[in-house]
């Protein structure tokens, strides 16, 4: 027993660092000392790390922003990442981007990605030849989004079959959800439905969901989903687009889990406005490089009298061979009750040497400061430290 556990320590390496960073914090000086801790095995990676915060104030010198650390979910945040098994069975935790069927119900839902209210979000997901499936939460501490998909395939997947015809059912709930519902959950279940023809170099589909709310908010109301979604090979990039047209009779949002959802839930102006029977439509573009990242284009409209919404995103995923990682989400909305709105996170991070890395992060949201909710703009920049710890 004792060989067995001294075999399994042997192959784990750790990382323990430190990082200090410096910039601006709610309009003011700040100044951020952060512990990290990383663990890689031979199954699974995992990174642990625990900021301080603090801001330069003209009558209180130095203070520490308590606001950190008075939440259950600022703990669990101490979970950065983790990665367990493969593509066919495994597990994600920290801050994920989740995606569940063809996105009419959740859509880059960012886990974890508020900077006032952080959390680690956890997902398992498991694949076979004609099923895949995928259980997630937002929040390991107090989920604030549960949901599930499972995924029939009538044919192999991984066949060359020109025509593979599948279906999918979703589940979503948010225990907590956000203006203008005050009460009970928030929920939704979708059935889709995909006919995908695979040539050499490209792929085409039609797909239709139907999506009907659940809680005493939206319950039994319903919206229907269909378009087109293509995929094809230019040298080593990967475009993907899809197009949909989509309505509800009786005013069911569309999109309702998606990374506008993730971080301004929490905003008193925050409203989902409700939807009209008139038709809306959807445009997402994305272009993938399997060594480098992705970039994605999204343009989005659900008419509802002075209320439409409309929205034009951006969101970009980057690595350089493994030396520099860098994620930017930019967009702005507008509800037709508020001029329109427009927000911007980003986060970067860069090998400099052995064990040394320098990072950055950046918002332009709102947040509650002295009990008062404005526009802020922060900015932080960064060096960490580590060693590398092999057992013996």
């Amino acid at each position: 027993m004792f060989s067995a556990i001294g075999i399994l320590l042997a192959s784990i390496s750790a990382q323990p660092g430190l990082g200090l960073g410096i910039g601006y914090l709610d309009g003011a000086a700040g100044v951020e000392l952060r512990a990290e801790l990383g663990l890689t095995g031979e199954v699974f990676q995992l990174k642990l790390a625990a900021p301080l915060r603090g801001l330069f104030l003209p009558d209180e010198g130095l203070s520490f922003r308590s606001s950190d650390w008075d939440e259950l979910g600022d703990y669990s945040a101490l979970l950065e990442s983790l990665r367990v098994g493969d593509a066919r069975l495994g597990l994600r935790g920290g801050r994920l981007l989740l995606t569940a069927g063809h996105g009419t119900v959740v859509d880059d839902y960012r886990a974890g990605g508020h900077p006032d209210h952080p959390a680690a979000g956890l997902s398992g997901h498991w694949r076979s030849k004609r099923y895949s499936g995928l259980i997630a939460m937002d929040r390991i501490s107090d989920p604030g989004l549960i949901f599930g998909t499972l995924r029939v395939a009538l044919k192999n997947l991984e066949e060359t079959s020109v025509w593979v015809p599948s279906s999918a059912i979703t589940i979503a709930a948010d225990p907590r959800p956000a203006a203008p519902q005050s009460r009970g959950l928030d929920g939704r279940i979708a059935i889709d439905l995909e006919s995908l023809w695979r040539f050499s170099g490209y792929q085409v589909g039609l797909y239709t969901d139907g999506v009907m709310g659940l809680g005493p908010q939206w319950a039994y109301r319903s919206r229907l989903h269909g378009g087109l979604m293509a995929n094809w090979q230019e040298g080593k990039w990967l475009v993907g687009l899809r197009a949909e047209g989509r309505r509800s009779g009786d005013g069911l949002p569309a999109g309702p889990y998606d990374n506008l959802y993730a971080l301004f839930r929490y905003e008193e102006g925050f409203v989902r406005p409700a939807a009209s029977d008139a038709l809306g439509f959807g445009l997402s573009l994305k272009l993938q490089q399997r060594a480098l990242g992705d970039l994605t284009l999204r343009f989005a409209s659900d008419p509802h009298g002075d209320e439409a919404m409309q929205r034009i995103e951006t969101m970009l995923r980057a690595t350089v061979d493994k030396k520099a990682a860098v994620y930017l989400a930019a967009g702005t909305w507008e509800t037709g009750r508020e001029p329109p709105s427009w927000y911007a996170q980003g986060e970067g991070r860069m090998a400099l040497g052995s064990g040394l890395a320098g990072w950055l992060r950046l918002r332009r949201m709102r947040r509650q400061i002295d009990g008062n909710e404005r526009a802020v703009v922060d900015l932080l920049v960064g060096l960490s430290a580590a060693i590398s710890v092999r057992a013996q």
